[in-house]
């Protein structure tokens, strides 16, 4: 036999292994962010039934076939009820669209308030390729990381990237050093699933088969991926353990432009800025409150400069109620879907009739009903942006909480500006 040959043999052999190691952690995501692996077997026949079962007799049979023949006594219709919901949304298998538990939803909501427990972070799943990785993230960077993501769905792998979206000034986090833009690559020496080190294997392969590199170096990398694999923590873990709870350590190392950078922190509470207006900056998070304290903060105003950064998880209503107080009536651009109908228009029905001259602060860490906002203003011309690039996050997320405290988050539309910020950048509007 010769060389090549026994090369070649040897490589597919690991790559059989290494497989069965990668679909174990696919399988696994596809039950956290959606897919059908996680369906139960009773589930899977219905769904492929040659008959159409009525969505309310499907699941009254489901729960009513739970009760009667699982192994323990099943009482708790709620229980059955939220998880029915889990089995609905994470079966969108959109990373903006997560069904929480208890605990770490009202984390969430207590967030949206100001008020964080955990590391003092929000936090986002990015499909890799599918965002923008980092605003601080090079051209040539952001080219390797889309290139990792093709080589590795070509195998079928769709693994978000835990990253940290906002960090709350004066918090854990931000006193231990991390930045918006960071990805969580380990969490208590648990490896956090990513595509990037899937492709990054492939690339091992391919280099081993055109004998750039020997058997040993190739083994090399194989046993180091499989040692992940084996304590990999998959991304909707990572983001509870990260923003639920206070007392304790975790121990996480972040990724920064590829480099590796280790923290402990102690999990605490911290408070992000609410709103305020000492002078003639105005800091708006969009929240319940803020139409209200917006139009008391802009009387006898004659310009006025709004802060809009560590911003990102704001309520889109309130945000359309202060739109209205800062512009004329008019239409700001459209929330569009996939379906077949129209888009819908972003209509502010009863501005105000002398807007004054706004200045908008943003940055990285303005997304969401913030982005959104900065956007239907700049891009009519009603506002300057003054900043950087923000996160890029530009969708509609609706909020809803289960009776038993569970709840999720569901994006009903993406919002497009009628002229995108590259373009206002360009214009001067912002420096």
């Amino acid at each position: 036999m010769s060389e090549v040959r026994q090369s070649v043999m040897a490589a597919t052999g690991v790559v059989a292994c290494a497989a069965a190691v990668l679909i174990g952690a696919a399988t696994r995501n596809r039950n956290d962010i959606g897919g059908t692996s996680g369906l139960p077997p009773y589930a899977m026949q219905a769904s492929t039934s040659n008959q159409d079962v009525p969505a309310a007799d499907y699941f009254y049979e489901l729960s009513e076939k739970l009760k009667k023949e699982y192994v323990e006594p099943v009482t708790d219709n709620q229980k059955l009820a939220s998880g029915a919901v889990r089995g609905m949304v994470t079966s969108l298998g959109d990373p903006k669209s997560l069904f929480m538990g208890k605990e770490e939803f009202q984390a969430y909501l207590n967030a949206r308030q100001g008020s964080y427990e955990g590391i003092g972070v929000d936090i986002a799943l990015v499909m890799p390729g599918g965002e923008k990785q980092s605003a601080k993230a090079s051209t040539s960077e952001t080219e390797s990381n889309e290139a990792s993501a093709e080589e590795a769905l070509a195998l079928g792998f769709k693994i978000p990237r835990v990253m940290v979206t906002n960090v709350v000034p004066g918090g854990p986090a931000d006193k231990a050093g991390v930045k918006a833009g960071d990805f969580v690559y380990s969490v208590d020496e648990h490896w956090v699933a990513n595509t990037s080190e899937v492709a990054e294997f492939r690339r091992t392969q391919k280099a081993f088969l055109d004998k750039k590199i020997n058997r040993e170096a190739y083994n090399k990398t194989y046993k180091a991926l499989r040692k992940k694999m084996d304590r990999a923590l998959m991304p909707t873990k990572v983001i509870e353990k990260l923003i639920v709870g206070t007392g304790s350590n975790v121990q996480v190392v972040w990724d920064r432009a590829k480099a590796h950078r280790s923290t402990v922190i102690a999990k605490a509470k911290a408070e992000a800025p609410g709103f305020s207006a000492p002078s003639d900056t105005i800091r708006l998070p969009f929240t319940a409150g803020s139409p209200d304290a917006l139009r008391k903060a802009l009387e006898g105003k004659s310009a006025v400069t709004i802060d809009l950064r560590h911003n990102v998880n704001g309520d889109f209503n309130a945000m359309r109620e202060c739109l209205a107080l800062v512009a004329p009536s008019g239409k700001y651009g459209t929330l569009g879907t996939d379906k077949k109908e129209k888009p819908s228009l972003l209509i502010v029905e009863k501005g105000t009739a002398k807007p004054i001259p706004v200045t908008l602060l943003v940055d990285q860490t303005t997304g969401g009903a913030a982005e959104i906002f900065a956007l239907a203003l700049s891009s009519k011309e009603r506002a300057k942006l003054s900043g950087t690039q923000m996160s890029g996050d530009r969708s509609v997320r609706q909020v809803v909480q289960l009776p038993d405290g569970s709840g999720y988050t569901l994006v009903t539309a993406i919002y497009k500006p009628e002229i995108e910020q590259n373009t206002i950048l360009a214009r001067g509007d912002s420096k």
